[in-house]
């Protein structure tokens, strides 16, 4: 016996449809208003990772400066700013220096010249150059408390970028230094690029810092900072 086939009708309720239809627009706005949050999100941290490359401050060691790293007697802090003209001479004669057991700190203060290439050429082929490069300017008194920050001799001594120091002068300022926080020396004067020097006819000693040199465990211990923001006679 044949069975009769129902008619069957399929009912569509319009207001399902524009649920549906609404619903679905929704959830495509909703996908676009995530999409621009993470695009905003992504520029805002290339942004900061630009910022962070481009104004941090940057140390850069040669790769054997672990091996003289616990054998320094002297700690060379030198601020640098526009001295790339100098720099490498003042360099040089610390490296000459007749004793061996050094560090030189150059800390490149936001020079608007090629200053840090200049220093980083030393620290490429020599481990006792340090350079701590700086993308702003702070001053020198914050460039040599910066580089006590990192020193690892037994004394601190400060070099100007344009100045040169005599073969011997550290040697014999370490050689009288036992029992000693402060031994200090005498400057000359002179003119950049030239031989000959002037000696101080003054009797009296002046102590200032790059005649000097300061044992860095009472330096360290009674908290002695240079006066950051001073323009003059800070040291």
């Amino acid at each position: 016996m044949a069975k009769d086939k129902g008619a069957y009708s399929l009912l569509i309720n319009p207001d399902d449809d524009n649920k549906n239809l609404k619903m679905k627009r929704k959830e495509q706005k909703k996908s676009k208003k995530n999409l621009w949050i993470i695009v905003i999100i992504l520029c805002l941290t290339l942004g900061l990772i630009f910022l962070y490359n481009n104004y941090k401050t940057k140390i850069y060691y040669n790769k054997d400066y672990k091996k003289i790293a616990n054998d320094v007697k002297i700690s060379i802090i030198v601020p640098a700013y526009n001295t790339e003209d100098y720099v490498g001479r003042s360099i040089e004669s610390a490296l000459n220096s007749t004793i061996k057991d050094i560090e030189i700190i150059c800390i490149n203060d936001g020079s608007a010249d090629n200053t840090a290439k200049a220093v980083k050429k030393y620290v490429d082929i020599n481990p006792r150059v340090v350079l701590i490069d700086f993308k702003k300017n702070k001053g020198q008194s914050y460039g040599r408390n910066y580089g006590m920050t990192i020193a690892k001799g037994e004394y601190y001594a400060f070099l100007d970028s344009d100045d040169i120091v005599d073969p011997n002068f550290y040697a014999n300022l370490y050689h009288h230094s036992k029992g000693y926080d402060v031994v200090i020396g005498k400057l000359c004067d002179s003119t950049n690029f030239s031989n000959e020097y002037v000696v101080d006819p003054l009797p009296w000693i002046h102590g200032y810092a790059s005649d000097s040199i300061f044992r860095k465990e009472f330096i360290d211990k009674h908290n002695v900072l240079y006066p950051v923001g001073q323009k003059t006679q800070e040291d």
